[in-house]
């Protein structure tokens, strides 16, 4: 996100930290992860990228370290590629009392080739803690990674590395505390359960499937279950057989040696224990409870072998992708027959979409799906059982990075003749742009201000091997490829390319292959001619004009040939020298000597375009030259230096005015480049050039200082990465400007390095300077990229309520989306009437403090988009729940935004519940959310439309809001409907299971029926029979009389704990059986039980006992929050919220109970009957949240003290972002 800016005059020099990765490759194992706040990151090659999903703006790129180096080799300090990356699943951290603010909800998991596994920080861009990996020689790549939570306020992070390893990690201390080794399985994909977050699953590519619970941080608190899920692995064990060494002590993994072949799952967002697993050729459903699949599907025709599989959060659909770059919809709903594809094309891009649905697919629901994939597509018709069903597909938003690997890179040159043709000493302004040609044949034009890729030019069919700048808006590039083996032969493609047009154009078109292929291109600094270096051939001379004309040819020994560099203002020269009369062509130039030099007096000519080369065998001046005998390979010429390089990794230098020279030897290999920086006036040195050595690393060296070795401003190399080709930016105006130094990387990335340097007796050094903000087309309205103190503010002001005209903004700097919010924002001094009222709780004083603190990110509409503004004009006057839905939810916090959504219904549950009234719908005009609402804060966190549904109580129970169930109707109704899921699973376990469901539900006559149906010959039959009869007899006598004349047995063997259960449904001891349900652990069918036969307080403790275990052991205080409150114990949840250091919600939960009770009391003294005028007469009060109440009084105070904390930690951040 940018932050503020001065003025529209800032240059482009603001900020230099930049860095564009390569494209994924292979080697990345296809790894990504998408936060819930809305920032995707993905490993390209050895960096890490991180984008905001809204905008489609990267945000940064983090290069992955190197590992230390064990030997003096190169290789050894190469960073290897990423393979794996995990955001951490902590929140926005509001425990300011207790600690300083942080960034943990900003971090992120990675791991490597080389089996390293780093927690990088977002701000800090670099790593803040190793684990502590296994540092065997044999270095075990890493396959997958989760995040699984064990303490209330810590996470432990799962690895698989190798083939068969599963490691569990503190995430403090970076120490493993449990191994597991799999072998002979070869595991390869890795999930948290989003219903508990201590458990996860691993599955393995022959159906091995692991489940792991974490109970604690040591190696007893670890329970594991192992289960197999059938699947054909014919294919795989060809494949492991084709392998050479077989897969048993390799050290890489799945992902590396089976590319092709990928298997992985996902939790059901909607059911607890059910996954989804795709092998290549195969969908199954299984149920972890069941421990048995409940539906497979092969892979339907046309399509290619599942690569990846994906449930929607709201809604029972499964997106799953394929290897050939196809995506399928498939909706996972009750009717699993005829099964319906409809194929969508996507223009412009190479692959197609596959919807797969079911029967019953409401149109509605069809044109909620709109965003399926990256690109803009018609809509297509498929008939699926009589309805139709229309998918909108619609782009909305691109990224563009570097379109392939980079071979070449090339910087525009400052000339005195370019473009404007002025000449002297005074160059035309140059534009930050930087051309990349690619191993694809594209010309990618980097806009290094931005940090962005401005434009993508299909230049040639082959790898770019040579690219210069003619001017500052053409480029030259050349390719070429051999005609065959035995003839012999190369066919060379030289082309111009206008960066303004984008037209390609084709010159020295020849009818026949030719001999020598083109080694190189050199353009002069003013763009005019260019030098075409082919292999054993002479060098060839042309006029760049609009028709390219060959001048002549110079069949000479070149080692190494460059055009000189626009001559060094000088400080006297302070006007505009005026144009020089004489016309620039080879033939003005003075050929050089051997020593490759010119003389002094044609150099100083400002129209003179000169060359300098060494030739194969030079004979050096004895008197005025250090002789050598290395072969020269590199050259740069720029009045009054010529520098040149050798292959044995010497530099010598010549003053051409004094006629001085001198050497040193780097100590490292040939030199392949070398490179001066640009010179300002003012500058005290003009020596200072970039060195590129063979070995792919690089020096900066000031040949003006006494000892250039000594004094180098890097050195030996850039880290993690070698270096293809570099070259200066020359942006520099004034002699305080950073040298900027770009650098094509052989990881695939460009890179911007900032070189900050100040005068110093000795030499020079590295400068700290602030990085300020990098300019952005459009605003980056990314919240929890902000100052953690600021992004608090912004939750606050978002929780307590403002006008919707605040979003808008008078910016000047941008020229801003148009807005369609109404509203007119005001002047600086009124910050308070932007306030919807005074906050109810607190320092009434705070809010206009926070204003003014968010003030700057207003005003360059850097806070939400005008989607989510819009949204949050729609909801800002709907109550204070509503309102704190959608901060939780701005900020990812999706857990926190469900419970606030749910806060009202189950507050009017207990409400209803105290008036002695039947759980009913809350009035029309009740702060209880209405399904429209609901639609709505969905879109928060995605970009489809919302979505109407047919009743709002079923709306308000679907999706994951069914998760947070606690009405009867809504437990029964969940209950009942995974009944017929398992209605055609065969086995005496399946049988037990299928009973205990139905008596949860209250069937007892189908329960006694299956009970019945066993054989005798079963080992439940005894224990099967007894049942029967003890249910019997509750429903009637003549059932009782049906069962007792079907059992034949009288002895009780292998009996199941979950009998004594049934016995006590049985008799009517419902209490009792759902205590030792929960004593068992089966906490959901406890409350299923309850919800079916309890009413009153004994309901109410079922519902306690179940918030406590949610709270502490599993550790997800939303749900415990939630089932407080309808169990009547506000108190519990108030003091959760307090132990949790979570100040704000405590306050805003407070606001959002009495708002809803007060709508519930004005509600119901509308309505004529007995339970009104009893209200009237006995006034009904929330319990324990009274005004007088102690606890709501030290809420009040602590909120206090959390609001003046935040004030001074807001006022000492300065506003950035990135």
């Amino acid at each position: 996100m940018s932050s503020p800016r001065a003025s529209t005059g800032s240059t482009v020099q603001d900020c230099w930290d930049c860095m564009l990765p390569g494209p994924p490759s292979r080697n990345n194992f296809g790894s990504a992860d998408l936060s819930l706040s809305g920032l995707l990151a993905f490993p390209s090659g050895s960096s890490i990228s991180v984008l905001d999903v809204r905008s489609m703006q990267l945000i940064v790129t983090i290069p992955m370290p190197p590992p230390a180096q064990s030997s003096s080799s190169t290789s050894s300090s190469l960073s290897p590629f990423v393979t794996s990356v995990r955001w951490t699943p902590l929140p926005l951290r509001r425990d300011l009392l207790s600690t300083e603010p942080s960034s943990s909800h900003l971090l992120l998991a990675a791991g490597d080739r080389q089996g390293r596994i780093a927690l990088l920080d977002l701000r800090l861009k670099s790593p803040i803690l190793w684990f502590d990996t296994d540092s065997s020689p044999s270095k075990l790549a890493i396959q997958d990674l989760a995040w699984v939570q064990a303490r209330p306020d810590s996470y432990l992070l799962a690895s698989i590395s190798g083939f068969s390893t599963l490691s569990l990690y503190n995430s403090s201390t970076g120490r493993c505390f449990w191994k597991y080794d799999a072998a002979p399985e070869v595991l390869s994909c890795i999930r948290r359960d989003p219903f508990d977050s201590r458990h996860f699953c691993v599955v393995g590519l022959k159906g091995f499937l692991l489940s792991v619970t974490v109970l604690g941080e040591t190696e007893s608190d670890v329970i594991i279950k192992e289960f197999q899920i059938r699947t054909d692995s014919t294919e795989l064990l060809k494949l492991e057989r084709d392998m050479a060494g077989g897969v048993s002590g390799n050290s890489s993994s799945a992902s590396a040696v089976f590319p092709t072949y990928a298997v992985r799952f996902a939790f059901s967002l909607q059911w607890r224990h059910i996954l989804f697993v795709t092998f290549p050729r195969e969908l199954v459903v299984f149920d972890l409870q069941y421990e048995t699949p409940l539906f497979s599907a092969t892979l339907p025709r046309g399509c290619g072998k599942f690569l990846d599989v994906l449930p929607d959060p709201n809604y029972e659909f499964l997106y799953c992708a394929h290897l050939d770059g196809k995506l399928r919809l498939e909706d996972n709903r009750k009717d699993d027959t005829n099964l319906g594809i409809s194929e969508v094309p996507v223009p412009g891009t190479n692959t197609n979409i596959i919807v797969s649905s079911t029967g019953g697919l409401d149109m509605k629901v069809g044109k909620q799906i709109e965003k399926i994939n990256g690109g803009r597509g018609r809509s297509s018709n498929s008939t699926v059982s009589h309805t139709d069903l229309v998918l909108k597909i619609s782009l909305v938003g691109q990224l563009q990075l570097l379109s392939s690997a980079v071979t070449m890179l090339a910087v525009p040159s400052p000339s005195s003749t370019a473009t404007l043709g002025r000449g002297g000493n005074y160059p035309v302004v140059a534009v930050p742009l930087v051309a990349l040609g690619t191993q694809s044949g594209t010309v990618d034009i980097v806009d290094v201000s931005a940090n962005a890729v401005a434009a993508s030019f299909s230049v040639h069919n082959g790898t770019v091997r040579g690219l210069r700048w003619l001017g500052n808006s053409r480029l030259v590039s050349f390719s070429y490829s051999q005609v065959s083996e035995k003839s012999g032969g190369f066919i060379n493609r030289l082309i111009v390319t206008c960066v303004r047009s984008g037209l390609n154009r084709q010159f020295r078109v020849l009818q026949k292959p030719e001999r020598a292929p083109i080694r190189a291109l050199r353009a002069s600094s003013s763009g005019r001619y260019l030098l075409i270096l082919l292999r054993d051939a002479p060098v060839e001379v042309w006029a760049m004009t609009k028709s390219p004309i060959m001048l002549r040819s110079l069949a000479l020994p070149f080692t190494v040939l460059e055009w000189t560099l626009p001559a060094v203002p000088r400080p006297a020269q302070n006007k505009p020298a005026t144009q020089s009369s004489s016309s620039s062509s080879p033939k003005d130039h003075s050929p050089v000597a051997s020593d490759g030099t010119s003389s002094p007096t044609k150099a100083s000519s400002d129209s003179s375009e000169l060359l300098a080369f060494a030739l194969y065998e030079p004979k050096w001046p004895s008197s005025s030259f250090v002789s050598s005998d290395g072969l020269i390979t590199a050259m740069a010429y720029r009045l009054p230096h010529v520098v040149m390089g050798d292959r044995s990794g010497n530099i010598r230098w010549w003053d051409v005015t004094t006629g001085y020279s001198s050497s040193f030897n780097t100590h490292r290999e040939g030199i392949r480049r070398i490179k001066f920086s640009p010179v300002v006036p003012g500058d005290h040195s003009r020596g200072r050039v970039a060195v590129l050595f063979y070995d792919n690393t690089f020096s900066v060296f000031d040949l003006d200082s006494p000892d250039p070795l000594a004094n180098s401003l890097l050195q030996p190399q850039f880290p993690g990465t070698l270096v293809l080709e570099l070259d200066w930016l020359p942006l520099r105006t004034d002699k305080n400007d950073p040298l900027l130094l770009c650098i094509a990387g052989a990881d695939s990335s460009f890179r911007l390095l900032e070189i900050n340097i100040v005068d110093k007796k000795l030499g020079y050094t590295h400068q700290p300077r602030s990085i300020k903000e990098r300019f952005r087309p459009m605003p980056l309205c990314s919240p929890i990229l902000l100052p953690t103190p600021h992004a608090l503010a912004l939750r606050v002001i978002l929780q307590l309520g403002v006008k919707p005209s605040w979003f808008n903004t008078c910016s000047t700097t941008l020229d801003k989306r148009p807005h369609q919010i109404p509203g007119t924002p005001k002047s600086n001094d009124d910050l308070r009437s932007y306030l919807i009222d005074l906050p109810p709780v607190g320092d009434p004083v705070v809010p206009e403090l926070l204003l003014k603190v968010l003030e700057p990110y207003r005003k360059e509409g850097c806070i939400l988009d005008d989607e989510r503004a819009k949204l949050y004009a729609m909801v800002v006057n709907r109550g204070f729940s509503v309102r704190f839905a959608f901060a939780a939810a701005i900020f990812g916090e999706s857990s926190e935004a469900l419970f606030w959504l749910q806060l009202p219904r189950a507050l009017n549950h207990l409400m209803n519940k105290m008036v002695n009234k039947s759980p009913q719908k809350a009035p029309a005009s009740a702060s209880v959310p209405e399904i429209d609402d609901a639609s709505m804060l969905n879109r928060i966190t995605s970009k489809g439309k919302s979505v109407s549904g047919t009743e709002k109580k079923d709306a308000m129970n679907e999706g994951q809001l069914r998760l947070m169930a606690f009405e009867p109707e809504d437990l029964w109704a969940n209950a009942s409907e995974r009944i017929p899921w398992h209605e055609k699973l065969e086995g005496e376990d399946a049988i037990q299971n299928r009973v205990h469901e139905l008596v949860s539900i209250g069937n007892l006559e189908a329960a006694v029926s299956l009970l019945l149906s066993t054989p005798p010959e079963s080992n439940y039959f005894s224990a099967n029979a007894l049942r029967a009869v003890a249910l019997s007899s509750a429903v009637s006598k003549s059932l009782l009389e049906l069962a007792v004349k079907v059992v034949a047995a009288n002895m009780v063997r292998n009996d199941r704990s979950l009998s004594g259960t049934h016995l006590l449904c049985a008799v009517g001891r419902y209490q009792e059986a759902c205590s030792q349900l929960q004593d068992a652990g089966c906490w959901t069918d406890a409350a299923t039980l309850a919800a079916t036969h309890l009413k009153g307080s004994d309901y109410a403790r079922v519902l306690l006992r179940w918030a406590s275990h949610v709270l502490r052991a599993e550790h997800n205080i939303w749900r415990a929050l939630i089932l407080y409150v309808a169990a009547g114990a506000l108190q519990e949840a108030l003091a959760a919220l307090r132990e949790a250091q979570q100040p704000d919600t405590a306050a805003m939960f407070i606001l959002a109970c009495r708002e809803t009770h007060a709508n519930f009391i004005s509600d119901l003294g509308n309505c004529d009957d007995e339970s009104s005028s009893s209200i009237k007469d006995k006034p009904l009060n929330l319990p324990g949240l009274g005004p007088e109440s102690e606890d709501v009084m030290a809420v009040s105070e602590y909120y206090g003290q959390y609001q003046r904390k935040l004030v001074h930690l807001c006022m000492d951040s300065q506003p950035f972002s990135e």
